[in-house]
């Protein structure tokens, strides 16, 4: 019994640590998508499901040459605003904040991606508490779309200072 429970324990705590994976999207709003890096499979939902503008948060050496083309072979616009290790910047936050509003009052879908969804997940939060979100609701957000660990804790000293 104890063996079990253990077992159990350590599995919670390995899947709530896992990042969201290729094919899992968290859906903050209707026409927003967040997560790790979509498969054609993805993108053909999801450009039926109105989306039309793929911002990829990976830097070059992630590999983003496939899903640049995969989006431009689905007549969806592809942007690479790239971000490392370092906590997403006051002018990143902005430039992806620009390029979403403006692609959802246009009546466009976005997809906001990097690797894991860590990411996507501080860039969104960072942008709409910008916006006015209550910093909760943000942070919610930004787990829902895979942001854990040190990335998760300073989203959180971020939104929690301001």
């Amino acid at each position: 019994m104890k063996r079990s429970i253990a077992f159990l324990t350590m599995a919670f705590a390995l899947a709530w640590a896992l990042p969201v994976g290729a094919g899992e999207f968290s859906q903050p709003k209707d026409d927003v998508w967040l997560g790790g890096p979509p498969s054609e499979t993805d993108l053909d939902t999801m450009a039926e499901a109105g989306v039309r503008l793929v911002i990829d948060l990976r830097t070059a050496p992630e590999g983003i040459e496939d899903t640049e083309r995969a989006a431009e072979e689905r007549g969806l616009r592809y942007l690479n605003l790239p971000l490392g290790q370092e906590m997403a910047g006051e002018d990143l936050v902005a430039q992806v904040g620009s390029e979403l509003e403006a692609a959802l009052a246009s009546g466009e879908g976005v997809l906001l991606h990097c690797a894991s969804g860590n990411r996507a997940g501080e860039v969104w939060a960072l942008h709409r508490a910008r916006q006015g979100e209550d910093t909760q609701r943000a942070l919610e957000q930004a787990e829902a779309a895979g942001t854990r660990g040190e990335r998760l804790d300073r989203l959180r000293e971020v939104l929690e200072g301001e």
